[in-house]
């Protein structure tokens, strides 16, 4: 006879996939997220560091700058409507909301990200930075202000991501989450074939008739 052990997860993540939750949730945060926004700007700049895989690059190069150009292009969208950078040690960079209320923080996820039975994780270990930020956020910030994480994960073929809000860190890992809203992912064909949608049409040749004279002889 086996007896079965039940551990009982340590926070009760809420996942939300349907569609009009994920769009009240983005809502409460600012009125200007919603699905599109993010599927968007992650889709700019994947467009942007697109050549960074050429065998030219790098191996690491497109998994090391993407997050920084997500960023990029999040703030280029936001920053206009008073949403406000904050950058921390460590390579930590926050796109905060007009009231301060909320922030947007931008990671590498594990295969899990979006996986509803799963617990996704941040890929590299982060510092006390982040840390201090999660668990005083009163005043690391100067506001309560708080944390979601935009968590990506891309294979071949796709980017999936979600944004969520971190319930335990532990030595530089997320090990679980109070909320997880589900965002749509990104198809690398679809990024394909917005890049050849951007190669200009060749020129055409045009035809020049060139008459010869023929001088007569004396």
């Amino acid at each position: 006879m086996f007896n079965l052990t039940v551990v009982e997860p340590l926070f009760d993540s809420i996942f939300i996939s349907d569609k009009n939750q994920v769009r009240k949730e983005l809502f409460d945060i600012d009125s200007r997220l919603t699905p599109e926004f993010f599927v968007e700007v992650v889709s700019a700049a994947l467009l942007k560091v697109h050549d960074t895989k050429s065998h030219y690059f790098p191996k690491f190069t497109f998994n090391k700058i993407l997050p920084d150009y997500i960023v990029a292009s999040m703030r280029e969208k936001l920053l206009p409507f008073g949403w406000v950078s904050r950058e921390g040690r460590g390579e930590i960079a926050y796109t905060i909301t007009p009231d301060r209320c909320s922030a947007l923080y931008v990671c590498t996820g594990t295969k899990d990200v979006a996986v509803e039975y799963a617990c996704p994780c941040n890929t590299a270990r982060k510092g006390s930075e982040l840390s201090k930020a999660l668990s005083q956020s009163e005043f690391y910030f100067d506001h309560k202000t708080k944390i979601f994480v935009l968590l990506f994960h891309h294979d071949s073929e796709e980017l999936k991501m979600e944004l969520s809000i971190p319930a335990d860190f532990k030595n530089g890992y997320v090990k679980a989450w109070k909320k997880r809203i589900l965002l749509p992912s990104i198809s690398f064909n679809s990024v394909s074939d917005r890049l050849i949608a951007r190669i200009p049409d060749p020129v055409k040749a045009e035809k020049i008739e060139i008459s010869r004279k023929i001088g007569s002889s004396k």
